[in-house]
């Protein structure tokens, strides 16, 4: 790690100085709450909570939702939000905490961009430019100051090494797919929907040198091991995903039958738009509502300098990169008869494919202009940082005056009364902490209004003086009785009546999203969240992968002194 940083000190000072310029509405001006900004502040704040209560590895936050509870931790890793949820608990506030995660996100995102890019090409200055084009693309300025799209913006830091590892397993060093193990790793645990597009991508790598995988076997058995490795170390939070999501119904399982890709294909015209506007609309004739979420005028125009590098100077990895950047960029039209391709639905939006395309084309773009035009590199260098960063003020200057936003010293608490969005949206839940509810059971209860005491099946109020602490609730309730617990239902909430000195665990069944049990002839009782079965093996299978890949890696570190 010395090592390295001595090595790349300038890239490094160089990537810490643009992503604090990135970030630059943001320090001196306060939070804006965009589209998704509350539901990740909610995600930090719940999984500080947890922390707080020693449960490292929380699987659902009792708190959220009215005190109804939800399971967004199952289907939405939290895990990289360690440190903002540290931080938190040590009296930062909620606001400053996302700020430093996106500060941290544009850091190592421009970093990895400029190291992948520095692999590709001898050429000094495609690393900066790289960085600079990659951190100011106009998708990933969307998505960090008019989405609030934090999974994506997290997800900006892997896809580069998982690019790096397809370089390397298929073309150079076949023993290097722990790059595909940790790119991959990354992006389970940020954003599920970029880990789903960066698989489809590699196939499409591994189609197009399908030739150098049937001369060495070595490298399909190498993909094997990243993609089962990959699978192991993540599975402490994959495999108990899949069990929550067939266990019942939830509002996620709408995208196959409701997600409408074709109205949020892109226009034509928006393919150029280069203005910053906080609509909601991805595909609209109304430019005053649609969201820019475009690769940017420069990432889309300087790769096809690639097409006159008539003497292939440029890395051989290029080519598929072009094709594949373009090929991604065209499938976001509404050219694409997107109404017939529900098969896709798990993407939600169309546009999601900008994220592969502003990468790939970064690539090109970075290193092409470079092997075309071999005078005067430093100035075209300045130059192109110049139009960068000139138009990323540009970009970046709306986001000044916005009014939708929280003092940077604002508590948790103050956007809980729901007051701040409901002139925006309108829901059943608390919309501040729930975004779309993806992870609520797919009922349609009305959170807001619904009794948050012990209720019979016939809404019946049975009794109000329970006890509440973190993941377990305490009360009594009359015998022989369908009572409703007003708790989310989610697999592994246990309900225990307490006999004397003996708890019995009774029948659970889910009741319009809550959890409702019969009485039978007892009337104390204890609800618990314990961990299934299948949580707890998929926690021993994470842990001891990566207990054993440390001791093969130092095992073989000492082989090698």
């Amino acid at each position: 790690m010395i090592n390295y940083i001595r090595k790349n000190k300038k890239i490094i000072i160089f990537c810490a100085l643009i992503s604090i310029f990135f970030i630059y509405p943001y320090i001196s001006n306060n939070l804006n709450l965009e589209h998704d900004t509350t539901f990740h502040l909610s995600r930090i704040e719940g999984y500080a909570t947890a922390l707080k209560n020693f449960d490292f590895i929380p699987n659902i936050y009792p708190y959220k939702n009215e005190g109804f509870g939800y399971g967004s931790p199952m289907f939405y890793s939290d895990f990289l939000l360690l440190i903002p949820a540290i931080l938190y608990n040590f009296n930062l506030s909620i606001a400053l905490c996302y700020k430093l995660t996106i500060l941290i996100s544009s850091f190592f995102s421009a970093l990895f961009m400029a190291n992948l890019i520095s692999h590709l090409t001898k050429n000094k200055y495609s690393p900066y430019l790289g960085a600079v084009l990659y951190l100011f693309s106009n998708y990933r300025i969307c998505n960090t100051y008019i989405r609030g799209a934090l999974g994506e913006i997290m997800a900006f830091i892997f896809i580069p090494i998982v690019l790096l590892g397809i370089y390397e397993v298929l073309l150079k060093d076949k023993n290097k797919y722990y790059l595909l193990i940790i790119g991959f790793s990354g992006l389970i645990l940020t954003h599920n929907i970029s880990f789903i597009l960066m698989c489809i991508i590699f196939l499409f790598f591994i189609i197009y040198y399908y030739k150098n995988i049937l001369a060495d076997k070595n490298i399909f058995i190498n993909i094997f091991k990243a993609a089962f490795i990959t699978l192991l170390i993540t599975s402490f939070f994959t495999i108990p995903m899949l069990e929550q999501i067939f266990s019942q119904k939830m509002y996620l399982h709408q995208y196959g039958t409701s997600s409408n890709l074709a109205a949020s294909a892109f226009l034509p015209w928006q393919f150029t738009v280069n203005e910053t506007i906080f609509g909601f609309a991805s595909n609209t004739l109304d430019k005053s509502q649609t969201m820019t979420m475009n690769t940017g005028f420069l990432i889309l125009l300087l790769p096809l300098f690639y097409l006159f590098d008539i003497n292939h100077k440029s890395n051989k990895f290029i080519k598929p990169c072009f094709i594949f950047g373009y090929l991604s960029l065209f499938m976001c039209s509404s050219i694409i008869p997107w109404e017939y391709l529900s098969l896709f639905s798990i993407i939600q939006f169309p546009f999601r494919l900008m994220i592969v395309s502003s990468t790939l084309l970064c690539i090109v773009a970075s290193i092409a202009i470079f092997e075309v035009i071999e005078k005067k590199q430093l100035f075209i260098f300045i130059l192109l940082f110049i139009i960068s960063s000139v138009n990323s003020v540009y970009m970046l200057q709306p986001v000044f005056s916005r009014t939708l936003v929280i003092n940077n010293d604002s508590k948790y608490s103050n956007l809980l009364d729901n007051s701040i969005l409901d002139p925006y949206y309108t829901a059943c839940y608390l919309r501040v902490e729930l975004a779309a509810a993806d992870y609520l059971p797919s009922t349609f209860l009305d959170y807001k209004n619904a009794s948050k005491i012990i209720t019979d099946t016939n809404n019946n109020e049975i009794h109000d003086n329970f006890e509440k602490t973190y993941n377990t609730l305490i009360f009594s309730a009359p015998e022989n009785t369908d009572i409703i617990i007003p708790i989310t239902y989610y697999k592994g909430y246990q309900v225990h009546a307490i006999n004397e000195d003996q708890k019995v665990k009774l029948e659970t069944k889910p009741y319009l999203g809550r959890i409702t049990i019969n009485t039978n002839s007892y009337t104390e009782f204890e609800v618990i969240y314990k961990k299934t079965t299948i949580q707890i093996a998929s926690i021993f299978v994470s842990i001891t992968t990566l207990i054993y890949l440390s001791y093969y890696l130092l095992k073989k570190r000492k082989k090698t002194l």
